[in-house]
């Protein structure tokens, strides 16, 4: 799914000084290394993928380095989720957090964004997506994956091998699976039409807070006879490593740009195509 990233969400007091940061030099030179220290330290959140690393450390080089601000980057744990991150905004505890993926979680948005006390500060442009991938050793034509081919009898042995029986808690924090509007046992997600199908099939999506609700609407959508199944990031990349080590055909949930896999390169992976809109 491709996707322009953001919000850039900010406390009000960081939204000013990194607009001040974005302003064109004068006559005077850009870094002023006589320029005293300021005391305030910016609490910058970063998350562990690819883009989010970029563009906080970007920031953080403009506010310490140009505006002479102390700048502090904190490392949300695997456990946070975007509920958490938007929380500590609105509170205070950090200042900014400069790429959130909103989708799937607009409650969350709106009850921590605008009036609340974090600010939506627009986009940025760097190109990205997200959904289903498997490894290009499973595609025919390597840089291309269609959905069709996750359809057939075939498909429930060639991807049931990488599989879990129960999901983990930790990926859930919320408790979405227990409510009437996910079809849900042991935190694993079936479309109900797997009560007259084989579906032994699956998705290892990791965190169910994750493009909420996104791959769940295209596996039905479309018909596919795939449960999901809702794990820690750590339990995801360990599974998605083994089959990798061995030539196994897997589906999960990734993005790009995003970090090496436990030293598998994003570009050994291939996104799942699904008709365009």
């Amino acid at each position: 799914m491709a996707r322009q990233l953001g919000p850039l969400c900010l406390s009000w007091r960081c939204f000013c000084w990194l607009l001040l940061a974005a302003c064109p030099c004068s006559e005077q030179a850009c870094v002023d290394d006589s320029k005293p220290q300021r005391n305030v330290k910016l609490r910058l959140l970063m998350r562990d993928w690819q883009s989010h690393r970029m563009v906080t450390h970007v920031a953080a080089i403009l506010l310490r380095d140009v505006m002479k601000y102390d700048v502090e980057i904190l490392e949300a744990e695997d456990d946070w989720t975007t509920s958490q991150d938007l929380a500590r905004l609105a509170n205070g505890e950090i200042d900014a957090n400069l790429e959130l993926w909103p989708k799937g979680k607009e409650e969350e948005f709106a009850s921590f964004v605008g009036d609340s006390g974090a600010v939506d500060v627009g986009i940025h442009q760097l190109p990205a997506r997200s959904g289903m991938y498997v490894p290009k050793y499973t595609s025919p034509v390597g840089s291309f994956f269609s959905y069709t081919a996750l359809k057939g009898e075939d498909v429930q042995n060639t991807y049931s091998d990488v599989s879990m029986k129960r999901g983990e808690n930790s990926s859930d924090p919320n408790r979405m699976c227990e409510t009437a509007a996910w079809n849900c046992k042991d935190l694993i997600y079936r479309p109900a039409y797997c009560a007259d199908r084989r579906c032994e099939a699956q998705l290892l999506k990791g965190s169910l807070g994750e493009d909420q609700g996104l791959l769940e609407q295209q596996i039905r959508n479309n018909g596919l006879n795939f449960s999901v199944a809702y794990t820690s990031r750590k339990t995801q990349e360990r599974l998605v490593w083994e089959a990798y080590a061995t030539r196994v055909p897997v589906l999960f949930y990734s993005w790009e740009p995003r970090a090496p896999i436990h030293g598998i390169a994003g570009e050994e992976f291939v996104h799942v195509a699904f008709p365009p809109k």
